[in-house]
């Protein structure tokens, strides 16, 4: 979609479609924010989309690369000319066939940029003769957020593009990437103990056996086990546990 995107930026009916995707595709605003997005939310100089939402007031922030920076001035020139066009990417004008005005909106309405999507996807389908799944408008943030945590990226870089909190992006997204505690858990839980070989040692060739395990007591010694330490007596008998332990219990270590 990408492609024909591009392609469609040299038909001026399809300029507004085209850019559409090119943002969707690149930061995935929420519907609302898309279809009345400004031209001061393009910071061009700086090389960046920068608004706040209008959901939760959140700053959503995102680069942009060469191909839509290109793009973006291509559209400025064409639909400058338009009445509000230069206040709004999408202004109303843009899809008014005549001198007659159906609302006083200042912006085009989202059932317009949803057909607009479809148009593309359609345009696609036909020319590169695959078949692109008709999926929900928000699937475009799904997208991005899987794109970033495939390429390791945190829970926080994609809050400050898709204007989340950190905490929902990691209510949705975590089970597409294990989280700092869950890898934690798992390098405890399936570590072990540094070993080396019994070379010069009284101990058969084959055998590998363990170091830094360090005497507390003449009793007891502590071993560690991924981070985990548990108490063993000198015989290498374990402690009976709690619920265990009767008047007697001490005959056995």
């Amino acid at each position: 979609m990408d492609n024909m995107a591009h392609e469609w930026m040299l038909s001026d009916i399809n300029k507004p479609k085209a850019i559409a995707h090119l943002i969707l595709s690149l930061m995935a605003p929420r519907i609302s924010d898309m279809i009345s997005m400004r031209w001061d939310s393009i910071r061009f100089r700086e090389g960046i989309i920068k608004f706040q939402a209008k959901k939760n007031s959140k700053i959503c922030q995102q680069y942009l690369t060469n191909d839509i920076v290109k793009a973006l001035r291509i559209y400025w020139d064409w639909v400058s000319d338009f009445p509000g066009g230069d206040v709004y990417l999408f202004p109303a004008s843009i899809v008014r066939n005549s001198g007659k005005k159906r609302s006083d909106a200042a912006y085009i309405s989202d059932k317009t940029l949803r057909k607009w999507i479809k148009d593309l996807r359609k345009g696609a389908t036909e020319k590169y003769d695959i078949q692109i799944q008709d999926l929900r408008f928000h699937c475009y943030r799904h997208t991005l957020a899987a794109r970033y945590l495939e390429k390791g990226c945190t829970f926080e870089n994609i809050s400050l593009v898709l204007g989340d909190d950190v905490a929902t992006i990691e209510k949705y997204y975590a089970d597409l990437r294990p989280n700092k505690a869950q890898r934690t858990a798992f390098e405890r839980a399936f570590s072990s103990p540094p070993s080396e070989d019994a070379t010069d040692t009284a101990q058969p060739k084959w055998m590998r056996r363990k170091v830094n395990c360090n005497l507390v007591s003449s009793f007891s010694t502590t071993y560690s086990l991924g981070g985990l330490s548990e108490m063993v007596d000198a015989g290498g008998f374990e402690p009976p546990a709690t619920w265990l332990q009767t008047r007697c219990s001490s005959k056995l270590s």
